[in-house]
């Protein structure tokens, strides 16, 4: 009777190593997130709730962030970077990483990097250069992500916690971070963005990689259109298009520092 029931406890066991492999290695079939999918629109109006339940309690959101500022940073530091290893520490256990496709060259999985290290290291500069490359990066691949996933694999888990967590992170740093606006800031913030783009395409120059950056920003449905092709077939328009959506990005980042900067002053 031992026997069997330790045979059981042990096929349980084994099944759930399977199932967990699975879902960190995206094996998974079943229900897909993609751009214009029914879970695309969920995930926009889950987002949409959290930020207007922070608007409603901002006050004691704000004051009880403020005074634990250094605890919430190592908190969602902790958060992110445990999701990072698993990310790709799955891939290097299971012998899948490759270095051609795994890289973090990937705009939004940088600026999780640069988040991760913000949060234990409370560099404000650093936060500033985060928070406008979080709205060219992250903002834009959660209006057209670019992945198309099962939910039940981690990809998909993956891909809400570095773009549409970070977003609402980035409001809340936002909140208890006094940021003023300055040409002199967007003019550093355009140069460092200048400088990965180009870094980025010399590296695929050398190496043979294919690190499109273009792809980080847009859904492969929209591939399917011929004029979105015929940006990708060019490296040069493909980098002006970057350079655009870079430029709308910071435009929002803008006009939410303001906004935010307005009502801090109403507030004294």
């Amino acid at each position: 009777m031992i026997q069997k029931i330790h045979f059981v406890m042990l096929m349980i066991g084994q099944n759930n190593m399977i199932g967990l492999k699975n879902f960190l290695l995206n094996k998974n079939s079943g229900i897909t997130f993609s751009f214009f999918t029914p879970i695309y629109f969920l995930t926009l109006i889950f987002m949409a709730i959290i930020l207007l339940l922070i608007l409603i309690n901002e006050k004691k959101i704000i004051n009880c962030l403020k005074n634990n500022e250094k605890k919430f940073r190592i908190i969602i530091g902790t958060f992110l970077l445990f999701a990072y290893i698993l990310r790709r520490g799955t891939f290097i256990l299971f012998g899948f990483y490759n270095w051609r496709f795994h890289l973090d060259i990937n705009f939004c999985s940088f600026v999780n990097i640069l988040f991760i290290i913000y949060c234990f290291s409370g560099n404000k500069k650093l936060y500033t250069l985060c928070y406008y490359m979080v709205f060219i990066g992250p903002f834009f691949a959660i209006i057209f992500p670019s992945i198309s996933s099962s939910i039940f694999n981690y990809s998909f888990l993956n891909f809400i916690i570095i773009h549409h967590f970070i977003f609402i992170f980035n409001y809340l740093f936002l909140q208890i971070n006094d940021i003023d606006f300055s040409i002199k800031q967007i003019v550093k913030v355009n140069l460092f963005i200048m400088i990965f783009v180009i870094g980025t395409y010399i590296f695929n120059s050398i190496f043979g990689t294919s690190y499109n950056l273009f792809y980080s920003f847009i859904s492969p449905k929209l591939l399917n259109i011929g004029i979105f092709n015929s940006i990708l077939e060019n490296k040069i328009l493909s980098i002006l298009s970057l350079l655009f959506l870079n430029y709308i990005g910071v435009l929002v980042a803008i006009f939410c520092l303001k906004w935010t900067i307005r009502k801090k002053e109403l507030a004294m």
